[in-house]
């Protein structure tokens, strides 16, 4: 089985946008559903987030992800644990130490993939969890 690719998606809280009418990001990109009091805190600085949990975990009704935070908005980021990208024109910063469970519910379309980046956000996690 060939692995993965990180998917991106909108986010309200986490890929597309976010708050009202705009969403989360993961693995993939994706565009995720509005929480009923999104603030402008969280759609302003995180405007997608990443899904890096397997398909092959599909069935579960949660997925994990990582908020994609605006690269003028981290402080401090640490190349290894904190990837850069670029989704639809935004430079935004993998918040690796900010993992979290979401229904699947609150995930909206995929907005693109990063199979590209593999390797820095599993770098990025290997750090998280393993400190090398």
């Amino acid at each position: 089985m060939s692995p993965e690719a990180p998917q991106i998606r909108l986010c309200t809280l986490f890929l597309g946008r976010c708050c009202n009418g705009h969403n989360l990001i993961l693995s993939g990109i994706n565009r995720a559903g509005n929480p009923p009091d999104a603030s402008a805190f969280t759609c302003g600085i995180v405007p997608y987030l990443l899904d890096v949990q397997a398909d092959l975990l599909d069935t579960l009704t949660t997925r994990v992800v990582a908020p994609l935070v605006l690269a003028d908005q981290m402080v401090l980021a640490a190349a290894l644990l904190h990837p850069q990208f670029k989704i639809k024109g935004l430079d935004v910063v993998m918040s690796t130490a900010e993992l979290a469970g979401l229904s699947i519910r609150l995930m909206g379309d995929r907005v693109t993939s990063l199979k590209e980046k593999r390797s820095e956000i599993i770098a990025a996690l290997d750090l998280l969890f393993t400190g090398i």
